[in-house]
């Protein structure tokens, strides 16, 4: 990043720079030109004054046919006249031509007679038009004496009659030296201004990419800071799910063993326990590494599903079937809880194509949740309806204590649960809802939980058929 805010800096500079010595360069042009402007203005109403105040004599002057250098016109107070005019003004020589080209009159005697019908700026006089031209003189003859280095601007200036027609060319010499040097001041002092305005933007511009500079080493070494913290706690969850995922495996080994010889006991296969204590606690081993296995079971598949090792098997399942099964599986549990079980099917509804394992998984876990959380007398209903052809809706409704709407989001967390006395009645892992929830997930589905305290609960599941999937499998 540093390397970039030294190229903005050069670059920027070079920029700002340039920026400020083209406005510079333009404003300079464009109020030198203004103000050649005025003053080739001032030389037009001059000569106009002139040719106005003295027409009859300047008339005179273009009939007198003697007119060769140095010679001088009849009308010999003409010169001191136009001086006089010309008293305080910049003026400093002023000539009149003929229509010819000729000169005939000069406040510089010995130029009377020229021919200046060459001349562009006579030629575009002569068309009607006011032509000038600024020059810097070393040396210059004025009609006042020689000036040296002085800015002349001489002004070819076209003389109507009261009909209109060109009658005379007037040129106006006028000594712009003062007016420059004036404006040349200002103009530095306009220069300063714009390279100190440029300066303050372009520091400004500097230290803005200066505290992006800092904020974007903060955001960068924040989002290291976040992608290491994000790499442990990732590589500790992989840890923890496969230490979860090796556990479980290896719990199910021994409980397999508790599960079968706790089950010959209580059946008493091989002959009769003595004492019928024995057998009631035997089928207390059996009920609790059930219990113990069912945990195991859900934390194994929650293992599973956070380490990507889970597989999607499509195949067609038949709903009327699948509903029996969810029904009888469930069917203890609910009458031992003392539980109304309940099943409504749609008749428009015969299969569905899907992950049978994950679909029984979720009804399973919906229907054992409700069942555990609904009092003695409740009722618990699995409805199965589709919407259209190719969906599946699954809802699971019970009439138990339900819960406040911002407790739904810790009721599907993984391992978490409710602080209520139901919750406390029956321990568990607190997967039962989460499990689902990420099995309708892995499926392509959506779980939505409605529920209030004291008015029960209700989930629905909606899953989307697989046919593509299945179809791609085949």
């Amino acid at each position: 990043m540093h390397r970039y805010i030294r190229t903005f800096a050069l670059v920027g500079g070079i920029h700002m720079l340039a920026a400020a010595v083209l406005l510079s360069t333009y404003l300079r042009r464009a109020e030198t030109q203004s103000a050649m402007a005025l003053a080739e203005g001032h030389n037009v109403a001059l000569a106009r004054s002139l040719g106005n105040a003295m027409r009859e004599r300047v008339r005179e002057l273009m009939s007198d046919p003697d007119r060769r250098p140095g010679h001088q016109p009849p009308v010999a107070d003409f010169h001191r006249d136009v001086v006089r005019q010309l008293h305080g003004l910049d003026i400093v020589k002023v000539k009149i031509y003929d229509l010819r080209g000729r000169t005939a009159f000069s406040t510089e005697a010995k130029q009377i007679g020229e021919d200046k019908a060459g001349n562009l700026g006579y030629q575009l006089a002569r068309a009607g038009e006011v032509a000038s031209e600024l020059t810097f003189r070393n040396k210059f003859s004025a009609f006042e004496g020689v000036i040296e280095d002085r800015n002349v601007l001489s002004s070819y200036i076209p003389l109507r009659g009261t009909d209109g027609a060109i009658e005379s060319v007037f040129e106006i010499y006028q000594d712009v030296t003062p007016l420059l040097e004036s404006l040349s001041h200002w103009q530095w002092a306009q220069s300063s201004a714009i390279f100190g305005a440029f300066g303050v933007v372009y520091l400004l511009l500097l230290m803005i990419m200066r505290r992006a500079e800092n904020v974007a080493r903060q955001r960068h070494d924040e989002a290291v800071a976040l992608a290491a913290d994000a790499a442990r706690a990732e590589s500790a969850n992989r840890t923890k799910t496969e230490f979860l995922a090796t556990m479980s495996h290896e719990l199910r080994t021994p409980l397999n063993a508790i599960l079968g010889f706790s089950d010959m006991i209580h059946s008493e296969v091989l002959g009769p326990n003595g004492n019928p204590r024995y057998r009631e606690y035997a089928g207390d081993i059996h009920a609790s590494a059930n219990h113990l296995l069912d945990i195991i079971n859900d934390i194994l598949d929650m293992a599973r599903i956070e380490a990507g090792r889970t597989e999607i098997t499509l195949s067609t399942v038949s709903l009327p079937h699948f509903a029996e099964w969810a029904q009888t599986m469930v069917r203890t549990q609910a009458e031992a809880g003392k539980v109304t079980l309940r099943t409504r099917l749609d008749p428009a509804l015969a299969e569905f194509v899907t992950d049978e394992r994950m679909l029984r998984q979720i009804a399973l876990n919906l229907l054992t949740n409700a069942i555990k959380f609904t009092p003695a007398g409740g009722t618990v209903t699995l409805s199965l309806s589709g919407a259209v052809a190719d969906h599946l809706s699954v809802t699971v409704e019970d009439t138990g204590v339900g819960m406040r709407p911002e407790d739904i989001p810790r009721a599907l967390a993984p391992f978490s649960q409710l602080d209520n006395s139901l919750s406390r009645k029956h321990r568990g892992t607190g997967l039962g809802l989460s499990l689902a929830n990420r099995f309708v997930g892995l499926l392509g589905g959506q779980l939505a939980i409605n529920s209030a305290p004291g008015r029960g609960t209700r989930v629905t599941v909606t899953l989307a058929v697989r046919t593509d999937a299945l179809a791609a499998a085949a």
